[in-house]
């Protein structure tokens, strides 16, 4: 039984059916294919299927469904649905995953709007830089640094869609570049366009 809150994933071609048992529900369905969304799920060793709860994933979830209803840009919630895919998997393999790995991560995900360096992150995780270098190679396939930079730029364009009012120079400072300058220009190289461009875009098909 599904009940509020409550997260459903299972893989493409597998036979599937729900109903409602009592009154009709509401849903957020998000459906993505393609070959590294795949190869993504088998890293993670993705179930056919499952069923979990997680409030932060399934605010994300609901994000990403409403910005699907409101037109955004296909590689856009294609970023946006790889960073929740990439969630989920860390979720799922709790205790599979080194503990240090998951220090390390949750570690950036709560300060990664501050100049962190790798030796205070390799400290809180309780391993040496090597090794939490070595450890974000295999598991994630970059380095720290470029984990850090890809949270701090979905972070930001999360406060570009949900804070129009902010400028441009403040969301940069807030998810935590140096300046913004170097915020622009990361910004472009990672998502080939620039901030500002992209705020104007997201009031476009607003």
């Amino acid at each position: 039984v599904l009940k509020k809150g409550k997260i459903l994933f299972y893989r493409a071609n597998f036979p599937i059916e729900y109903y409602p048992t009592s009154e009709g529900f509401n849903t957020c369905f998000l459906t993505f294919q393609g070959l590294a969304s795949v190869q993504l799920l088998d890293f993670y060793n993705f179930p056919n299927y499952m069923v979990f709860e997680n409030d932060r994933i399934a605010h994300q979830l609901k994000e990403i469904c409403e910005a699907a209803d409101n037109g955004t840009r296909e590689e856009i919630l294609s970023s946006r649905v790889y960073a929740l895919l990439n969630d989920i998997g860390i979720s799922i393999n709790i205790g599979a995953l080194p503990r240090s790995f998951e220090k390390a991560i949750s570690y950036i995900k709560n300060n990664y709007y501050k100049d962190t360096s790798l030796n205070e992150i390799s400290r809180q995780a309780g391993i040496s830089e090597s090794l939490l270098y070595k450890q974000f190679k295999k598991i994630m396939g970059v380095t720290p640094t470029v984990y850090i930079t890809k949270v701090r730029l979905e972070r930001a364009k999360q406060f570009l869609e949900t804070n129009p009012d902010m400028s441009i120079a403040e969301i940069g400072a807030n998810v935590g570049f140096s300046s913004t300058s170097y915020f622009i220009e990361t910004f472009k190289k990672h998502e080939s366009i620039t901030p500002l461009q992209y705020k104007k875009y997201l009031n476009k098909i607003k």
